[in-house]
Formats: C-alpha cells, sequence, structure tokens
C-alpha cells in the first residue's frame, strides 16, 4: 500500500535512518487536537514499516529453521532495530498521552488513548534488554523442535506428519505414531525444562520491574485485557469444567462403544466415528486451491483475496524437514496482504488450520484501510473470533473436499472436535496461571500439577501406564514457550464462533454482514462492543455456556 508519510524509499534495515525518522517524530508539533491525530497516524505508518521487516525476517525464519542465516538476520534486527525502538516507542506514546489535547480526543479516538495510556504505564527501560533475550529464547524452542524427526514406516518423518498417521483407522499405526512422537519428545525433555526455566525467570524479572507481584498479572494488563480479570478467567475455568467436561465424557464414551474399546487411550481421541471418506487431497497444492474454491462460496471477496495472497506466495502449505512448527498468519500491513504458514501432511485437520489461518487473513484484509496501527492489529479474543468463526462458515461448502452424503457425518465429528478441545485449552490456562503465581516451584513439581490438571478435566483419555508421557504434553504447545498466556482466548473465540454459528443456522445472510461488520470495526471499540458488532454476546458465564453446549447436543441430534 502507498505510504502517506514516509519515503518509499526509507528501509528501517540501518539505525541511522531509523533514528532519523524517529527524530522527526519527537519533534513534530502538537498545536491542535488535529495535529494530534495526525502525529499518531505518522508514528503508525512508521511501525508498519519497521514491524513488516521484523516479520518478513521472521517469516523466513520459520521457513528455514535449519539455515542459521535465517536466524541470525533475524536476531541482528531485533538487537540493532527492534529494541533500540523501544524506549523512543514508550516517548512517541508517552508525547501522545500527556499531551495538553489527549482529554479533548473524539469519541472515535478514546480507545486508542486507553490502549496507549496503558501500554506506556507498563513500559520499563530496563525490561527492553530482557524483552529481547526473551524474544532470542523464544526462538530456541523453534530451532529445538523443528529439527525433531522420526524414523518410522520406513522413512524419516516429521513430528507434523506422525500427527497424520492418528487419523488412521488402524489402532496398532496409532498407537506407534503416538508412542514415537511422545518419545522424540522425551529426547529433549531435560533441554526444553531448562529453556522454559530461563524464559521463567527473565519473565518473572519483567513483572518485578513494572511494579507487579507477579507475571500473570502483568500479562493480562500487557494484553490490554480491559473487558474481563484474571478473576473471570478462573470462573471461566470452573465453567468449563462443569458444563463442558461433562459433555466430553459423553463423547468419550460414544467412542468407546463405536469402537468397541476397553478403555479411550490417547492414541483414539483424533480418529473419525464416522464411515471412511475418501483422502479430501494429496497435496498441499491441492489443499491451498481447494480452499480458495471452498471460501469464494461464503464470500466472493474472501475468496479474491485467498487467491491473491497463494498467486503471489503468501502461503506456505508444504511439509517438509527443516521447517518450524505449528501455524500462524502474520500481516502484512505494506503490501495489504498475510501471510500463512502451516503443514500440510493429507488430513482433515489440514483444512481447519487454513480455513482458521484464512480468517486471520480475512480479518487484516476488511481492516487494511484502517490507519491507526492500534485499531488494525487488537486483541486475541477479537482475532481468534474472525478466525474459528471462518472454520464454521465454510464448513458446508466443504463439497470441494467430500462428497455431499459425507459432510453431515464429519460436520459431527468437527463439532465434538471443537468441544473437546475446550478443557484442553483451560488445562493450558490454569497451568500458566499456576506456574506464574508459584515461581519457586521446580520442573518436577511443575510435572505433578500438570498432570492433576489433566485427570481433573479429563484431558487425552486413559493415560494409565503413560505418565511419562502425559507430562511432557504441554511442551509440545509452542504457545506456553514463546506467547504466554496466548491461549485461553481461543476459549473465549470458540464460544463466540458457535454463537456466530447459531446466527448463521437461522439468518446466513445477516449473519455474514455482522461477521464482516465485525471485522472492519479492528479494535477501534472494546471487545464486548466488538461481538456485539458480531451479532454475539462477551459472556462466558456457565449458563451461557450451558446454552451453547444445549446447541451442540441438539446439532449433533
Amino acid at each position: 500500500m502507498k505510504r502517506r508519510y514516509f519515503s518509499e524509499k526509507f528501509s528501517p534495515l540501518v539505525w541511522e535512518d531509523v533514528e532519523l525518522e524517529i527524530k522527526k517524530l519527537l519533534e513534530l508539533p502538537i498545536k491542535s487536537v488535529e495535529d494530534l491525530i495526525y502525529f499518531w497516524e505518522n508514528v503508525s505508518e512508521f511501525t508498519i514499516i519497521v514491524s513488516d521487516v521484523y516479520g518478513e525476517l521472521y517469516i523466513k525464519m520459520t521457513q528455514f529453521s535449519d539455515q542459521p542465516k535465517y536466524a541470525k538476520e533475524f536476531h541482528r534486527y531485533i538487537d540493532e532495530i527492534v529494541a533500540r525502538c523501544q524506549p523512543i516507542e514508550f516517548q512517541l506514546k508517552k508525547k501522545f498521552c500527556e499531551s495538553l489535547y489527549f482529554s479533548q480526543l473524539p469519541k472515535e479516538y478514546i480507545h486508542l488513548g486507553n490502549i496507549l495510556k496503558n501500554d506506556k504505564d507498563i513500559f520499563r527501560e530496563e525490561n527492553v534488554a530482557f524483552l529481547v533475550e526473551e524474544e532470542k529464547l523464544t526462538a530456541k524452542y523453534a530451532e529445538i523442535t523443528s529439527k525433531m524427526t522420526v524414523l518410522f514406516d520406513g522413512e524419516e518423518k516429521t513430528i507434523q506428519q506422525l500427527n497424520g498417521y492418528l487419523e488412521n483407522k488402524d489402532r496398532t499405526i496409532r498407537e506407534c505414531a503416538w508412542r514415537a512422537m511422545y518419545e522424540r519428545y522425551m529426547r529433549d525433555q531435560e533441554q526444553l525444562d531448562i529453556l522454559f526455566d530461563n524464559l521463567k525467570t527473565i519473565r518473572i524479572q519483567i513483572a518485578k520491574n513494572a511494579g507487579f507481584e507477579n507475571y500473570r498479572d502483568y500479562v493480562h494488563k500487557a494484553k490490554g485485557r480491559f473487558s474481563y480479570s484474571p478473576g473471570d478467567l478462573l470462573q471461566l475455568h470452573e465453567s468449563v469444567l462443569q458444563v463442558v467436561v461433562p459433555l466430553v465424557s459423553e463423547f468419550d464414551k460414544e467412542r468407546k462403544e463405536k469402537l468397541q474399546l476397553e478403555t479411550v487411550r490417547p492414541w483414539d481421541l483424533k480418529v473419525s466415528l464416522e464411515e471412511e471418506v475418501d483422502n479430501p487431497f494429496h497435496t498441499h497444492i491441492e489443499l491451498v486451491e481447494k480452499s480458495i474454491r471452498t471460501i469464494v462460496k461464503v464470500d466472493e471477496g474472501f475468496g479474491r483475496e485467498l487467491e491473491s495472497m497463494w498467486k503471489h506466495n503468501r502461503i506456505d502449505a508444504e511439509n517438509r524437514k527443516g521447517k518450524a512448527p505449528g501455524g500462524y498468519c502474520y500481516p502484512l500491513y505494506e503490501k495489504g496482504s498475510s501471510f500463512i504458514f502451516m503443514h500440510s501432511v493429507g488430513v482433515r485437520g489440514d483444512i481447519e488450520t487454513l480455513m482458521h489461518e484464512a480468517g486471520h487473513a480475512m480479518h487484516n484484509m476488511m481492516k487494511r484501510d484502517e490507519k491507526i496501527l492500534e485499531y488494525r492489529e487488537g486483541p486475541s479474543e477479537v482475532a481468534e473470533l474472525a478466525s474459528m468463526s471462518m472454520e464454521l462458515l465454510s464448513f458446508k461448502h466443504r463439497e470441494e473436499f467430500y462428497k455431499l452424503k459425507d459432510l453431515e457425518g464429519l460436520y459431527r465429528d468437527e463439532l465434538k472436535t471443537k468441544i473437546q478441545h475446550l478443557p484442553w485449552e483451560i488445562v493450558i490456562d490454569a497451568f500458566q496461571h499456576w506456574i506464574y503465581l508459584n515461581p519457586e516451584r521446580n520442573a518436577d513439581e511443575r510435572r505433578i500439577y500438570f498432570s492433576e490438571l489433566m485427570d481433573r478435566f479429563n484431558v487425552g483419555g486413559d493415560w494409565t501406564g503413560l505418565e511419562k508421557e502425559k507430562v511432557v504434553r504441554w511442551m509440545m504447545l509452542l504457545h506456553i514457550f514463546e506467547i504466554p498466556f496466548y491461549y485461553i482466548e481461543y476459549t473465549l473465540a470458540q464460544l463466540g464462533a458457535l454463537a456466530i454459528w447459531r446466527n448463521y443456522k437461522k439468518d446466513p445472510k445477516k449473519t455474514i454482514e455482522q461477521y464482516k461488520n465485525f471485522m472492519r470495526l479492528g479494535y477501534s471499540q472494546t471487545v464486548s462492543e466488538i461481538y456485539e458488532a458480531a451479532g454475539i454476546r462477551f459472556d462466558f458465564s456457565k449458563e451461557y455456556i450451558r446454552e451453547l453446549m444445549n446447541f451442540v447436543r441438539e446439532e449433533l441430534k
């Protein structure tokens, strides 16, 4: 997209060039409310330019984690540019918030003021070095896990490829793949424990420097969670335990009976209970092309956007050795586009992943004309609502992948999978609450508590005799290492997505318009207001969750 305030020649790769532009921003005069808004639009464009380069380097590093040169370039940029920008970013926010005209901001900029004031209040210059070190350590997790391969079925397989075998109808194959995967992680268990302890030490110090008693409360404020408190999340944990876990137990009982098992084991949870269907696709290219034809049926504009991304090499869905694990959708603000990263191993879950990340990409598209960066970024509760809703909104259009007669059974499978995942999300959130509220606890105590949570929320079926494997399950989740406390948003957004899907069943046209309207808002309003624009409630009370679970029960009938 064309720059409005900076020369197209400006590239933030050399600190002297960056410093020159920052000086101009700091000296920009503010003599009116209009000047104040104009000032922040300049700052937003500058930040976009800097963060887009960061994004491009991050993408390369994850695409080719086995090539040290990309990690080296990424870390150089963090050290020489990003880290040096952070204290000045604070000065720019301070200049905005302490302006004489701050209190005169028009209504549409009040939320921006709250966001910037929150950021300003928690910033501490002494934390810059710790944040840089944290960034480097999180990259180490990708480096370790990207090298994990296993000799299986006669050839070297990545962890992502092993995951594909968990959908196999042959229980022996499922178990062998599952055990191979866990054994591989157990080989690096000590190394990952040490890495996490180092991250924990840094994070605790960051919170302490910012004046917080613990890292959990620091993160809650740093994430700008204005619409709910940590205490509200503990209430959500309890609501899921009482309302969702019993439903998941019903699913486990059905699984046990249909598969004719004595007990449901961890390797039995991904195999479909429905009749076997033809492989939905065979290559990552076929996956993307069929996905484009699927999403265009949700909305033509969405389909054109995904097709444009594919055409411009902004979708990397291939599974290959040396590629970091996980999946993401990275906004490329200046290009007015996004980059989707994932691993396609030829299973049904790959379709869900691509639809999920496509939801993020469509969200980025809908808000790309917004001039204020803070309104384009937004919190995860909003971002994940867009992506998780896309998973459901696209489902009825998947005849590109499946025969119509198979879609009903697959729909039942999909709904169950989404509900089954909710207790796991709560376990991850509760685990992190405990870790950072009890920082003195060691790795052994951490394992014990995690195991207790898994049992309490009935996650993974019967782990008898698999106690050593169970306690490394959390290490397979990059979020705990790389983006702490980013997981409960999936729960909040999944509940929201179910509510959007419920609306869609009643009035498809109106629901799609509401879906697009909420995405256009970006983060220009509070989370609860944005959910309201989507036609749903931002509510995670026991009563509301029960209402949504009853909807799921009716759908499964």
